[in-house]
């Protein structure tokens, strides 16, 4: 469930950052599950958004070569779009809850 989303994300953020790989982990992370985390969590997690844009994409940036960062620059964008919005929107493709009850 979610509470295993939050601990995954936590786990991520308290690691050293990988070239590519981990802004390629966090943008697929939260474009998925962001915005189930951002109705159940709310306010903490869009704190947790601007933490993540504001103090952990610099710390993708300096550890990522030259040329190689579109994944950094496309979870940067994601995530200040998502700052903006004021939480992460559904995914695409996302059935609506009540799908299976029709």
């Amino acid at each position: 469930g979610l509470r295993h989303g939050w601990l995954w994300l936590a786990s991520v953020l308290n690691m050293t950052p990988r070239p590519a790989v981990t802004a390629t982990l966090l943008h697929d992370f939260l474009s998925v599950a962001g915005h189930e985390m951002t109705r159940c969590y709310g306010r903490q997690f869009r704190k947790l958004l601007v933490y993540i844009c504001r103090s952990f994409v610099p710390k993708i940036e300096e550890v990522t070569p030259a040329g190689q960062s579109g994944p950094g620059s496309r979870l940067k964008m994601f995530l200040e779009d998502c700052i903006k919005r004021g939480g992460v929107p559904p995914p695409e493709g996302a059935l609506p809850s009540n799908f299976w009850s029709t």
